[in-house]
């Protein structure tokens, strides 16, 4: 069996990360590490297969006619799949078993085991997170360990080996995740006006300020009124517009409920399309 020759799938990026993290520290003598998204530019290279070479290839595409080559020819020790999927299909499946690579499964872990995880994941980065800061985090960052990972790095990075808290990590944690912001876009687009409410309150609640949240309200008007050629919808979005713009006013200068003002802007919008 080739003992480089590795297949590592599942749908979390991170906990594939550290299956081939550590099968790479553990690997014998490699002299050149080269990880490509694009394997097609090396097929024609002399040394694809050199056993002092270690590739590792992140693809979704299943690569068939490479299984087949390596199921007909061999390799040497030289390659790691890395494949972002919650399974592989039946074909790939017996070409890996075929070329006797080791398949190794790193499945979705259970909700219970985020906090085990998230422990770990800071105990690794050297970064002194209490336990209520860690809840936050995970309130924040919900049951997405990529998430985690990124905000993990982006905190030990700021604090270094202090010991912190919930209050110190919460200002560097409001920041809008991309799909934060396509929940909050889409429940505008499809008049959920009360979920979007319900949003905007969590969250405010994971230490977003209202004014991010104002903005990108903002951005999605200014986003119809482009796509709006009718008269009276477009005044609508005008209306709307100013709307926005006095509560922007109003966050900044007076001591009225953030919440409250975004939900007047909510019902603002819905009053009027």
């Amino acid at each position: 069996m080739s003992e480089t020759l590795l297949v590592v799938y599942g749908e979390c990026a991170y906990l594939r990360k550290r299956k081939v993290d550590a099968y790479i520290q553990h690997a014998r003598a490699v002299t050149r590490l080269t990880t490509v998204d694009d394997f097609t530019s090396l097929c024609h290279q002399s040394d694809l297969f050199a056993a002092e070479t270690l590739y590792i290839i992140t693809t979704t595409d299943e690569m068939c006619d490479l299984w087949q080559y390596i199921c007909e020819h061999g390799a040497s020790n030289a390659l790691i799949f890395n494949y972002p999927c919650k399974n592989l299909s039946k074909k790939l499946l017996q070409m890996c078993t075929k070329a006797n690579a080791v398949i190794t499964h790193c499945p979705t872990p259970k909700p219970y085991t985020y906090r085990k995880l998230l422990a770990s994941m800071c105990q690794e980065k050297g970064l002194k997170l209490d336990t209520v800061g860690q809840q936050t985090l995970l309130r924040v960052c919900g049951n997405n360990l990529d998430f985690l990972h990124n905000e993990t790095d982006k905190l030990a990075l700021l604090f270094g080996k202090q010991n912190i808290g919930s209050n110190d990590i919460a200002p560097h944690l409001g920041i809008l995740r991309e799909d934060d912001v396509f929940l909050l876009t889409d429940l505008l687009l499809r008049r959920k006006y009360n979920q979007a409410q319900i949003a905007i309150e969590k969250f405010m609640r994971r230490g977003m300020h209202a004014l991010q949240l104002l903005g990108l309200v903002a951005y999605f008007l200014r986003n119809k009124q482009q796509k709006t050629r009718q008269s009276a919808s477009a005044a609508n979005v005008m209306r709307l517009l100013k709307v926005c713009q006095q509560a922007d006013i109003s966050l900044k200068t007076s001591a009225t409920s953030a919440k409250l003002t975004m939900f007047d802007v909510i019902e603002s919008i819905r009053a009027n399309t």
